[in-house]
């Protein structure tokens, strides 16, 4: 019995040893609220995360999401790592002061990575010359906003595994020699959600989307701008790349260009799509799409497909008398106007192939409705004449 005992013990220190020294202790703590655990470079990787200043903050990044990965379930809620201003070199399993997130937290909630809202700059990731500043994979769930990364292969990198990558007010610095700011690969998702700055001044590739990754600028959507430059830049390869069955969105919402120059210049191609690619920049509600800067001119190499539109309001006529509508090319709602049995939407700008189109009614639906469909127009069709409110999507380029 006292060596059946003694063996007990040691197992008990020895599991609180490894605690103590950063490993996963037994059980995981229940987030009952969306919480914070806070880093700071004066802190210590031996603390807890639970409060700012350097007796509570851990040191590093990568401490705080490998905490959260081995220690919480977080249930419905979201974990934030909170950066106090400063630089941080060390910490990243390659270097630098970046972190991997290599998989999906326990629970339903996305990590979140915030640096400081009034002077983003003022958090500053340093790479190291190490592959990547942040990289998500493997599933990981991930929105970063609010700090500044330079000095890597790669700045922000979603990579391989369904990986899924939120930016908001981040700014771009200097990659290594022929690096991304920003790259998405290998069925991963990457999204703007609220504008860029750029205050690098040398870079291989800006944004850089391959193998079936997904590239999405839903900043534009809320009319802001995608990336806003706050330095001379060049990029030695391209501004933008679409290659490998990449696929890269913008769809430009109001009359405001993607890419604020912000009186800088932007060097190097403007943009390259090759094997399979596909750039799409599209303009809705009087936008219209635009090349991204550079200074020379981008093209097409072998398979893929750049397509730039501006679908705004279409062109509603005949529907009868006094028709009303609100929308783009793409969807919209309309009434009809007073003794039809029919409307026509004349798209603003011609699809280059049949759109695929589909019509729903606020009011009771007319008898015998048909509708058909070309790359210049959709055409509504019904029995009765009959004040009819309806809307429609239609998808295609």
């Amino acid at each position: 019995m006292i060596g059946i005992g003694r063996r007990v013990l040691a197992i008990v220190c020895l599991s609180l040893s490894a605690a103590a020294a950063g490993g996963a202790p037994a059980g995981r703590t229940l987030l009952t609220a969306p919480t914070t655990f806070y880093v700071d470079p004066a802190g210590s990787d031996g603390n807890d995360g639970s409060a700012p200043g350097p007796d509570h903050a851990f040191a590093t990044l990568q401490r705080c999401v490998n905490f959260i990965r081995q220690s919480i379930d977080t249930s419905i809620f979201e974990p934030t790592c909170r950066l106090a201003p400063g630089r941080y070199d060390k910490g990243a399993p390659k270097g630098g002061g970046g972190a991997l997130i290599d998989g999906p937290l326990v629970g339903s909630g996305v990590l979140n990575i915030d640096g400081d809202l009034a002077a983003p700059r003022s958090v500053v990731l340093d790479g190291g010359g190490a592959n990547y500043c942040i990289q998500a994979q493997d599933q990981a769930r991930v929105r970063i906003s609010h700090l500044h990364c330079r000095n890597a292969g790669v700045l922000f990198a979603a990579w391989i595994g369904s990986a899924r990558m939120q930016l908001c007010a981040v700014d771009l610095g200097d990659t290594i020699k022929g690096g991304s700011q920003v790259y998405v690969s290998r069925h991963a998702d990457l999204e703007v959600i609220c504008s860029l700055t750029n205050s690098g001044t040398q870079a291989g590739y800006g944004i850089q989307v391959s193998h079936q990754g997904n590239f999405r600028a839903s900043a534009l959507l809320t009319g802001d701008t995608l990336i806003r430059y706050d330095a001379d830049i060049a990029f030695s390869d391209v501004n933008i790349l679409v290659s490998s069955g990449g696929d890269f969105t913008a769809t430009l919402y109001l009359e405001k260009s993607p890419y604020d120059l912000n009186g800088h210049t932007v060097k190097g191609q403007r943009w390259r799509v090759d094997s399979g690619g596909v750039y799409q920049s599209i303009g809705i509600a009087g936008g219209c799409s635009q090349e991204p800067p550079g200074t020379v001119d981008g093209f097409v190499l072998g398979a893929g497909s750049f397509n730039q539109a501006c679908h705004q309001t279409p062109v509603v006529g005949p529907c009868g008398d006094a028709p009303a509508m609100a929308g783009s090319d793409y969807a919209g709602f309309v009434v009809e106007g007073e003794g039809t049995t029919g409307c026509v939407i004349r798209f603003q700008t011609p699809f280059s192939s049949v759109p695929y189109c589909t019509v729903g009614y606020r009011s009771e639906p007319p008898r015998k409705l048909r509708y058909s469909v070309s790359p210049a127009a959709l055409v509504i069709e019904h029995e009765r004449a009959t004040v009819a409110q309806f809307t429609y999507t239609c998808n295609g380029f």
